[in-house]
């Protein structure tokens, strides 16, 4: 099929650039050459604590974070940030624009085991000021009046239905969808601004997304923390397929629903506080508001989602 062709080619192109990315910068210092430094190093490290993400899907259990696996690596042209990977077409001091291969998140609700209990989004994105949080309360639906001289206007049979569905397991399978696009980022002594630009490459609901968000860091004597605020804007491919209902999945009209391009956002602390030359203490809280479109599903049963987690993080 031309598209899914379409689309294997972006990521076999992909895959050839970070590919020779990564020889380049392997290639840049060799043992003969004394004076070359080298230009990046693999660093990993392991978190092991308590930790839970709130599932906002009906029918469905918490999610539980026990491990958080980190791994990274910055060379001249390549990096790998966990679940982001990168290629570099132009940096200075304060700016930098990669191509990034990464995945969707929005997946991890509807899996009892995957990537959601091993890592808590957050490399660009998104939350409001908790003061905004009013604004995305959900409206509540008008009563009929009780006058009476207005029953006239009433037809009990047209009242409206309840939405029926208990669970997602009769639904369709959403799949964990591959994302590639560009990334422009902004440092300064005071603040670092990311923007995402990222597509469906993976041909799961060939869907777009941008990312953006604001963070900046605290440096302290073994402390390090880290606050994000950002906003993700979804358009209606990618959030119908994870949260609409079709027609041929329910006998219960009024329990279908498609799903509308939205904007959700998030708040995210991650604190450090270093033991030794191995282990550090590790917290992170990540709390992200639904737009009404994703919150009117009648498949979503909260406003947010919130992921904790603390422990200890060893660095191999």
């Amino acid at each position: 099929m031309p598209h899914v062709k379409t689309h294997s080619l972006y990521l076999f192109a992909l895959l050839v650039l970070m590919l020779c990315a990564r020889a380049n910068a392997d290639a840049a210092c060799s043992g003969e050459d004394k004076d070359c430094i080298e230009v990046g190093s693999w660093q990993f490290s392991l978190g092991v604590g308590l930790g839970v993400r709130t599932n906002p899907i009906v029918g469905e259990d918490n999610i539980p974070i026990l491990l958080l696996p980190s791994i990274s690596y910055y060379g001249e042209y390549f990096f790998w940030e966990t679940d982001t990977i990168g290629l570099t077409l132009y940096s200075d001091e304060q700016h930098m624009v990669n191509i990034i291969g990464t995945i969707s998140y929005d997946q991890i609700f509807f899996d009892d085991i995957g990537i959601g209990n091993f890592s808590i989004e957050g490399r660009s994105a998104t939350v409001a000021d908790p003061s905004l949080s009013s604004s995305f309360a959900q409206q509540q639906q008008q009563l009929p009046s009780n006058d009476p001289g207005d029953d006239f206007l009433q037809d009990p049979v047209a009242a409206p239905q309840q939405r029926t569905i208990n669970n997602v397991d009769s639904l369709h399978d959403r799949d964990i969808a591959g994302l590639a696009g560009f990334e422009y980022t902004f440092n300064s002594n005071y603040f670092s601004l990311g923007l995402q630009a990222l597509q469906d490459v993976t041909s799961v609901h060939d869907g777009k997304q941008i990312r953006g968000a604001i963070s900046h860091s605290f440096a302290m004597p073994k402390n390090a923390i880290e606050l994000s605020i950002g906003a993700e804007w979804k358009d209606s491919k990618t959030l119908d397929y994870f949260y609409g209902v079709r027609s041929n999945e329910t006998s219960n009209p009024a329990d279908v629903y498609t799903v509308d391009d939205d904007i959700s956002y998030y708040l995210k602390m991650d604190w450090q506080y270093r033991l030794s030359k191995k282990w550090s203490l590790r917290a992170i809280a990540h709390n992200r508001w639904f737009g009404s479109e994703v919150r009117n599903s009648p498949i979503v049963t909260e406003d947010t989602t919130l992921a904790l987690f603390f422990g200890g993080e060893y660095h191999f």
